[in-house]
């Protein structure tokens, strides 16, 4: 456990949650056309942040690029998370694009995730 984990939030654990957690790395590794070295320390760490190994995490990867293959396919799979996960992901996803600084089209993501699981939720 790190400064980024809560233990209150309830980690994506079914296979579906953890391919849209997958695309949504993807995704946001992307957003701003620039892939950091910082980034990519972070996205490397979420095996490990998942009770994952590296090999089980890498199957998932890439069974979500194959399954989930663009941004709006992972937006549609997102828009239907568990609503008790969706605190744990987006929370991941923002210190991710944080690891560089937030720029619009991460922020574009992050906001996009806020404001559908907010819809969903009738509020």
């Amino acid at each position: 456990m790190d400064e980024h984990d809560d233990p209150k939030l309830e980690p994506p654990t079914t296979r579906d949650e953890l391919l849209v957690l997958a695309g949504l790395v993807r995704v946001m590794l992307t957003a701003d056309g620039r892939l950091s070295h910082r980034e990519l320390e972070h996205a490397d760490e979420l095996p490990r942040h998942l009770d994952l190994s590296a090999d089980e995490w890498q199957r998932l990867w890439e069974e979500a690029t194959r399954t989930l293959p663009n941004a709006t396919r992972v937006r549609e799979a997102a828009a239907r998370l568990r609503p008790e996960v969706r605190d744990a992901v987006y929370e991941r996803l923002y210190h991710l694009a944080d690891a560089d600084g937030l720029d619009d089209a991460e922020w574009d993501l992050l906001e996009w995730l806020d404001e559908t699981w907010l819809a969903a939720t009738g509020r």
